[in-house]
């Protein structure tokens, strides 16, 4: 990651983090924003941390995210993680979550 990006991110987090001060409250497009950014920084441990603080249900967006950026990261076992919560949570799966379930699967991936 670059420091401009890694900058948006801090940025993101600030601005997140004073809302409400300025009386905006948060919704689960909010958390979904900054899930995926983590994730597509590889911050996959705050990505995680914010999703099981969250004060809505995660949805497959969320867990979408995660998923995303585990197989980015190539943390297989997380990502299967994430599948595994998902079907625990009884979250409905969307077609990117099979595709990304299916990388789980091919046969030369680095574990």
């Amino acid at each position: 990651m670059d420091s401009h990006q890694k900058g948006l991110v801090d940025r993101a987090i600030e601005v997140f983090e004073q809302m409400p001060k300025y009386g905006s409250t948060t919704n689960i497009f909010t958390y979904n924003s900054l899930i995926n950014g983590f994730s597509e920084q590889g911050h996959l441990n705050d990505a995680r941390k914010l999703l099981s603080t969250m004060s809505w249900k995660p949805g497959a967006i969320s867990y979408n995210s995660t998923l995303k950026g585990s197989h980015r990261a190539e943390q297989w076992m997380e990502a299967e993680e994430v599948v595994a919560e998902m079907l625990r949570k009884k979250c409905p799966l969307k077609e990117i979550t099979f595709n990304y379930a299916n990388l789980l699967f091919i046969p030369n991936r680095v574990t």
